[in-house]
């Protein structure tokens, strides 16, 4: 397959035509932009279904799959769904959309989410990273919960089975681990007393621990849209992606009920009274911003010093969504200085046109401006979701 082009992103810049040899195939496609792929790197596969399932008990799951890939998402990192059901997405779905798996968090006690598995000592840690390597993990990820004193641990076990290390944040900055992914300020859980902790917070010691783990080789991953839409919430209400996921998340259906102001004020006041989100206003507004203009700057200072930045939804956290995420993080750290063309390469973890294996996406209009392409697409010969149940 030869592809031609008008315009495309190259890793790092904007480039003008030219094309592309796929595969052998004779096929000759033309497309007005190409890039490489997204990576979604702290995404998640969910779906679920109300009232009594009528459909394969997956097929939420794999509608999840097919709005990451209406996205030009090709790849997630996933610590939501056990391995065994990774395994079967991965052969229902095909090739589309690449799951990075972890197979639950390792966590202490207090667990983050229910697919967590407790470790108390490294022995622990041990076990649970071989058997997960042995059931087709990709990562390691050290949940929020999990003691700093087994993470080196953790990295030992993830080196010695070629997994890539992914730490929780926590409400506090974790020990600095060479090469490591820290994933997120504070994963929140639903509650109150998460958005008291983020207030007490002190951003100066975040960005300083921020340029130390860039020295170490470390990648970030802000997650900062997810803090800006809990506590504002209006951005979440009347994001696009959110009416693409009725199929699959339910939920999403009561957000189009809120696009009004009527409906906005009726909504906020409920998941104000549960502590799902911010009031949108006064010292929440402030707390947004703070946040938003701290995880930019910590990305700045990771970088700087040597360290990547790489770009994460935080699905399936409440009013981000799989197609639209990265977009949205994105759009946050932009308003905040950082360029699109530094963004778009960290969407791609600096993936180019031309490296071995690459994954593109492509659209029908060339991007004339350095700037978020949308309406992305798969571009490749291999299987499309579209086969896959449903």
């Amino acid at each position: 397959m030869i592809v031609t082009f008008d315009s495309c992103f190259d890793g790092t810049r904007f480039g003008g035509p030219g094309e592309i040899e796929l595969a052998a195939d004779g096929a000759d496609v033309s497309v007005g932009f190409v890039m490489p792929g997204l990576i979604d790197s702290a995404g998640g596969v969910f779906g679920y279904e109300e009232g009594f399932p009528e459909t394969g008990a997956l097929d939420p799951l794999l509608a999840c799959l097919r709005e990451y890939a209406a996205g030009g998402v090709v790849s997630v990192m996933d610590a939501v769904q056990p391995l065994p059901t990774v395994r079967s997405l991965r052969r229902l779905a095909g090739p589309a959309v690449e799951v990075q798996a972890a197979g639950g968090a390792l966590d202490g006690p207090s667990v983050s989410r229910p697919t967590a598995r407790v470790v108390l000592d490294g022995d622990d840690v041990r076990a649970e990273v071989e058997a997960a390597a042995a059931d087709g993990a990709r990562f390691v990820l050290a949940g929020r919960h999990l003691p700093s004193d087994l993470m080196d641990d953790c990295a030992d076990a993830a080196r010695e089975h070629d997994l890539v290390l992914a730490i929780s944040w926590g409400t506090e900055p974790r020990p600095v681990v060479p090469g490591a992914l820290y994933v997120g300020l504070a994963p929140l859980a639903h509650g109150l007393a998460g958005w008291e902790q983020l207030r007490e917070i002190d951003t100066s010691d975040l960005v300083q621990w921020a340029a130390e783990a860039g020295a170490a080789g470390a990648t970030i991953v802000p997650l900062a849209a997810l803090f800006v839409r809990r506590l504002l919430l209006g951005e979440a209400v009347s994001d696009p992606g959110a009416s693409r996921c009725t199929d699959f998340l339910p939920y999403t259906e009561q957000l189009a009920r809120m696009r009004g102001p009527v409906g906005l004020a009726v909504g906020r006041k409920r998941m104000l009274e549960r502590g799902w989100v911010g009031s949108g206003a006064g010292a929440d507004a402030d707390l947004a911003a703070r946040l938003a203009d701290t995880l930019a700057e910590a990305s700045d200072a990771c970088v700087a010093a040597g360290g990547e930045l790489a770009l994460g939804s935080g699905f399936p956290e409440f009013g981000v969504f799989p197609s639209t995420g990265l977009y949205a993080e994105a759009t946050v750290l932009n308003g905040r200085g950082l360029p699109w063309e530094q963004l778009l390469a960290a969407a791609t973890r600096g993936a180019r046109l031309d490296d071995p294996g690459v994954r593109l996406v492509a659209c029908d209009d060339a991007v004339r401006e350095p700037c978020w392409p949308t309406g992305l697409r798969p571009l490749t010969t291999a299987p499309s979701l579209q086969g896959a149940t449903r």
